[in-house]
């Protein structure tokens, strides 16, 4: 019912709340935000380009672990079958017509 795209979607979702929501994993992601000087208030007249671009890259990384953490892989599944479902029926209303 799954392509390969949306089960590793969904792999990886799980992979990653599996890494991070536990203790250990809180503890680490902690870290990371020290390390990324993730909550340090921004100045940018303190930093020159590269070091702008580098903090914000760092800045980056843990944005998409966040997203990734929030997303609700129970719920992508139950889309990606209702679109799945959709596209069946399409399927078999283009069959009629041929």
């Amino acid at each position: 019912m799954f392509g390969f795209r949306e089960k590793k979607l969904l792999t990886k979702i799980r992979d990653y709340k599996s890494t991070f929501e536990n203790e250990a994993g809180r503890r680490v992601f902690h870290d990371l935000m020290r390390f990324c000087k993730f909550s340090d208030p921004f100045c940018p007249g303190k930093l020159d380009k590269d070091e702008l671009v580098y903090a914000e890259g760092q800045r980056n990384v843990l944005l998409y672990i966040m997203r990734t953490l929030s997303m609700d892989a129970v719920e992508i599944e139950k889309h990606l079958k209702e679109a799945a479902r959709e596209n069946q029926q399409r399927e078999i209303e283009i069959e009629r017509f041929d």
